[in-house]
């Protein structure tokens, strides 16, 4: 409820315009009695519409009505491209960005380009190299919030992301990605030097090594070198007398 109350302010001018009057307060006016008591109490800090769930109070009956919404999880706005709901046509007109090709806001520094202000100022970390987001649990800091999110799984060995196919879950999206290659029949990727197939790149260029006899996995104890970082682990163990399980 917080994240949402943060930004009702910033979501709802308060500045409506018709001609029938004008306030003492500035250069507003307005065509409905109603908007131009919501303007008053606004410019008096006066906040009459209390929520009888929390302690926040508004100038304005809509913007209580849309706080009791965040209460009840009501998402009444829907966006007709993703049929996403939305506590108020305000959020919704946001959202709607996403679904435009229109990207305005430039980065001065690279050829990216955002739909939404809050989307470029994010990416302003990343040229600044600026590691807001620190763990309190290890020395590791990130310039984007949902990195940090990802990486905070790790620590609380969360794995929300589970695959359909299988019983197995992983604490990031781009892991489960990477596993459903498992479940697919598909190997586009041959090996040119034998019969063998693979469902990924990456798993043809490891097979490859086999025949080139490359091994870039070095043991930092003696001078034995791996094709494959599981087999250094292995052998790594065994300097560490650690017996791995048998069947």
């Amino acid at each position: 409820v917080d994240q949402h109350e943060e930004s009702f302010d910033k979501m709802y001018s308060l500045n409506e315009t018709s001609e029938t009057g004008v306030t003492d307060f500035g250069s507003n006016s307005f065509s409905r009695q109603e908007h131009l008591a919501g303007h008053l109490a606004m410019s008096s800090d006066e906040k009459p519409f209390k929520c009888a769930l929390c302690t926040k109070s508004y100038a304005r009956k809509y913007h209580l009505d849309c706080h009791i919404r965040v209460h009840n999880n009501e998402k009444p706005f829907k966006c007709s491209f993703c049929n996403k709901g939305f506590f108020s046509s305000a959020y919704l007109s946001t959202h709607l960005s996403v679904h435009s090709d229109q990207k305005p806001f430039k980065c001065a520094i690279c050829t990216k380009t955002f739909s939404r202000k809050a989307g470029l100022n994010a990416h302003s970390h990343v040229h600044s190299n600026e590691k807001r987001f620190k763990c309190s649990l290890c020395d590791k800091s990130y310039c984007k919030k949902s990195n940090f999110n990802t990486h905070l799984l790790a620590h609380s060995n969360e794995k929300p992301f589970k695959c359909s196919l299988c019983t197995k879950s992983f604490s990031r999206k781009d892991y489960l990605n990477t596993h459903f290659y498992v479940h697919s029949t598909d190997r586009p990727f041959k090996c040119t030097i034998c019969s063998k197939s693979f469902s990924r790149k990456d798993y043809l260029s490891v097979h490859l090594r086999l025949h080139s006899n490359e091994k870039p996995y070095n043991c930092s104890i003696c001078n034995k070198s791996f094709s494959l970082k599981s087999n250094l682990n292995q052998h790594i163990a065994l300097h560490n007398n650690e017996k791995p399980l048998k069947c």
